[in-house]
């Protein structure tokens, strides 16, 4: 966002994240949700279509 009042609410939620969740946790999920192109969503599935394999066996 643009606005001073939608930064302040930015800051406060993520605040509000790691106050309930681990760094780790909220990478996990921001990896499982993330855009990768081509209508391609999470990391597992960006794996599957770029290289053909799932995560865990990217060396």
């Amino acid at each position: 966002t643009r606005t001073p009042g939608g930064k302040l609410r930015q800051v406060l939620r993520a605040v509000e994240l790691e106050l309930c969740y681990s760094k780790d946790a909220i990478l996990e999920a921001y990896l499982n949700y993330a855009p990768y192109g081509r209508n391609i969503e999470g990391a597992g599935a960006a794996s599957l279509i770029y290289f053909d394999k799932p995560v865990f066996a990217l060396t």
